[in-house]
């Protein structure tokens, strides 16, 4: 069932002009302020702007919005970049940040996740 977004009216108009800015207008509301979340948080951690498209998930199967992988603080985007990275660090500092979905949302698909395969 989707949840409701209730926001303040200046982060409102913030996801207003961050949705014309990364040309995500047609998507949902609710997708909107994920990928905006997601942005937010990896923007204030890595202090650099990156592509939250590329770390956001679609569809709802985990109650996962996104996954990030930060080695050496910079966001890797493919197993190839994170071993050619790697190859080159004697002790690297690996980070993972996981976005998930309010409770309300994820409630059924957190057991759902952490039973599947992907472990």
């Amino acid at each position: 069932m989707p949840y409701e977004i209730l926001m303040n009216p200046v982060i409102s108009a913030q996801l207003q002009e961050f949705a014309k800015s990364y040309s995500i207008t047609d998507l949902r509301r609710e997708t909107q302020f994920d990928i905006y979340s997601i942005f937010s948080v990896l923007n204030g951690l890595l202090g650099e702007s990156i592509e939250p498209c590329e770390v956001h998930l679609a569809g709802n199967e985990f109650g996962i919005d996104g996954i990030a992988i930060l080695i050496q603080g910079e966001l890797v985007h493919n197993s190839d970049e994170a071993s050619e990275k790697l190859s080159r660090i004697k002790n690297p500092s690996i980070e993972f940040a996981f976005f998930f979905k309010p409770r309300r949302a994820r409630a059924m698909s957190m057991e759902k996740f952490l039973n599947s395969s992907m472990l």
